[in-house]
């Protein structure tokens, strides 16, 4: 987690307001991730696919 990150955690513990990101928030964050490391292996394009639930 990068600082600027882990302030608004604080901030956000500290202020008991609600957390701006969810699970499926991070679950983009892991598969945008691996579809771009997957491009530059393959050294095309990919297609981002919806995530639900």
């Amino acid at each position: 987690m990068s600082w600027p990150t882990r302030t608004l955690f604080l901030r956000h513990v500290a202020l008991d307001e609600p957390w701006r990101w969810d699970l499926l928030a991070g679950a983009r964050g892991v598969q945008l991730g691996e579809l771009g490391l997957r491009s530059s292996a393959e050294g095309r394009r990919l297609d981002v696919p919806e995530l639900s639930l």
